[in-house]
């Protein structure tokens, strides 16, 4: 009779822990849903959990709430109608997203109604798979999207401005080869000419004349011709080759077209060979 109270009394001690541990839980479970709730209202992102059993949304945050609530063209029950409310060219993206992240995280970016009904607000969407004890049954997937409209409308202009640079050096290159095509012709003439009269009878004086005359054309000519280059260079085309040259006359023709202008200004222009 002694053992049957002495159970009693220990049986009774037993729930009354057990009815004190399952408050102390549920107290804990109650403190944790309102730090999720404090940090889904006052982040501001957008945060959703998915039944993927039946496509139904387990919890909405407050600010995604809201957004549909304002921003949907389509009444938002569950997942499929939300896909409803993307751009029919992005809605087989994100069904194929949803499908990976049924194994792995992973992000999909996509549009998505604004508050006038128009596809003007881009979003990125994070999706994890969660999986609880009773997989099978409990199967979700957690979800944070953020709003990524000024980052797609930056990288757009970004983009817009970089085509029309490359725009403005392809007129560049094609102006620069049409001016060197058209200079060169009459260039040509002026050489030709001078190498006629070089083989004319010219006193000293005038050979020399004439022969700064034909190198300084010559020089032109090159210069004509490092222009197309440059427009070789901007379209990746151009092919270096080497050739042999006499540096010392190559100097002393560039001191002879420059000789002119030194003795205008008051300058002596010296040529030292190491």
């Amino acid at each position: 009779k002694l053992c049957r109270t002495i159970n009693a009394v220990l049986g009774q001690t037993n729930r009354s822990v057990d009815v004190e541990q399952n408050h102390e839980n549920h107290k804990e479970q109650l403190m944790q849903d309102e730090r999720i709730r404090i940090i889904a209202e006052h982040t501001g992102e957008l945060f959703w959990l998915l039944n993927v059993k039946n496509g139904s949304f387990e919890y909405l945050s407050p600010k995604l709430f809201d957004l549909i609530k304002r921003g949907c063209t389509a009444p938002v029950v569950d997942i499929n109608s939300w896909i409803a409310n993307l751009p029919e060219s992005e809605r087989d993206r994100f069904r194929n997203a949803l499908i990976s992240a049924e194994q792995e995280p992973c992000d999909v970016s996509h549009r998505f109604s604004g508050s006038d009904g128009e596809y003007d607000m881009w979003m990125l969407t994070h999706l994890v798979p969660v999986r609880t004890k009773n997989s099978a049954e409990n199967f979700q997937i957690a979800a944070m999207s953020i709003d990524i409209t000024k980052h797609v409308k930056l990288v757009t202009e970004l983009q817009a401005a970089k085509d029309s640079a490359e725009e403005t050096v392809r007129a560049k290159s094609s102006f620069l080869a049409n001016m060197s095509h058209e200079l060169r012709t009459p260039m040509n003439g002026v050489i030709g000419l001078m190498e006629l009269m070089l083989q004319t009878d010219l006193d000293n004086e005038q050979q020399e004349y004439a022969t700064l005359v034909l190198g300084a054309a010559e020089n032109l000519e090159r210069l004509l011709n490092d222009i197309l280059d440059i427009t070789r260079i901007e379209s990746d085309t151009i092919e270096l080759q080497p050739i042999i040259f006499n540096l010392r006359q190559l100097v002393y023709d560039l001191a002879q077209l420059m000789s002119q202008e030194a003795e205008d200004r008051g300058l002596d222009l010296i040529i030292n060979y190491a």
